[in-house]
């Protein structure tokens, strides 16, 4: 599923870049190959490079399109997001013996709960930005406001993640 994310992610932007097409086909080639082969040999580091490139990829694209301000950009960051947790999990199943299906349940809940609202604010933050320019300081302390909530958000997150990892599994 990452990989297909990945090739989405990829082929959108070198569809849509007019000037650079070639650059940016590689490019996308390059991050769902480099994601192809993290996902074969289990590699944390290489899943990071992957989005990383099709990141840069994206916005190469949009450089090429001259565009500034994407209305499909909380989807392809939500598509990311989706993609490098999918990866990880991935990888995560196959290092460690997780077999427990109420931990896959969760997990899954989990990721599709932070892409959900990764796309959430990404779309409040793109529709604040756009309306910012009639509706003056409101919307754009309300898009800031969506900002700080998602970095607040990520933080509680890395938190529970953390002190979830730290203590030991209770084994009935």
């Amino acid at each position: 599923m990452a990989v297909l994310l990945m090739a989405l992610v990829g082929a959108d932007a070198a569809a849509s870049s007019q000037g650079s097409t070639r650059a940016v086909w590689i490019l996308a080639f390059a991050a769902v190959a480099l994601m192809s082969v993290s996902l074969v040999v289990p590699s944390r580091r290489s899943v990071q490079w992957a989005i990383g490139i099709l990141a840069a990829t994206y916005l190469v694209s949009l450089v090429a399109q001259g565009v500034s301000l994407d209305p499909w950009s909380p989807v392809v960051a939500a598509a990311l997001l989706a993609a490098a947790e999918l990866a990880h999990w991935s990888i995560d199943c196959r290092l460690r013996a997780i077999d427990e299906r109420q931990v896959h349940i969760q997990r899954g809940v989990a990721i599709g709960a932070v892409t959900g609202v990764a796309l959430g604010l990404g779309a409040i933050v793109l529709a604040g930005s756009g309306v910012a320019l009639v509706a003056g300081n409101v919307t754009t302390a309300a898009a800031t406001g969506a900002v700080g909530f998602a970095f607040a958000a990520i933080a509680i997150i890395a938190w529970q993640r953390r002190n979830g990892n730290a203590e030991p599994s209770a084994q009935v």
